[in-house]
């Protein structure tokens, strides 16, 4: 099991309807979050920021990239969203990239949105 997905668990907790109201809050049925549960589906990646705010914790936390389930200033959020998602969506991918390969990803992301931002104006 993974990181995420075991954060994830400790968020929900043991409490009745729990699931459900996490559901309810992503807009999926309760029975995709069963089956993260049971591990039959690995769609809660794509929820990571979702499930972030629904349980007031940081993204990092529940990625395992901190302890603390504190959030980062807003200052910092943007950025790191962006991270968050492209390391959640790709998984295990992240185990062999360093902290300055996924720097270099975001550089080449802003600049290739440019170049259409660029191509979308006429410039």
């Amino acid at each position: 099991m993974d990181i995420l997905l075991e954060r994830i668990i400790e968020c929900i907790g043991p409490r009745h309807g729990a699931k459900k109201e996490l559901a309810e809050h992503l807009g999926i049925h309760p029975n995709v979050i069963t089956n993260w549960l049971n591990g039959r589906n690995k769609s809660y990646r794509r929820y990571v920021n979702e499930i972030a705010a629904f349980y007031g914790v940081s993204v990092d936390y529940l990625l395992g990239n901190a302890d603390s389930k504190e959030k980062q200033p807003d200052s910092q959020n943007e950025n790191q969203a962006v991270k968050d998602e492209l390391i959640a969506f790709y998984g295990d991918v992240k185990d062999d990239l360093t902290p300055d390969d996924i720097d270099d990803l975001m550089v080449a992301m802003r600049a290739k949105a440019e170049r259409n931002k660029k191509k979308k104006s006429g410039v």
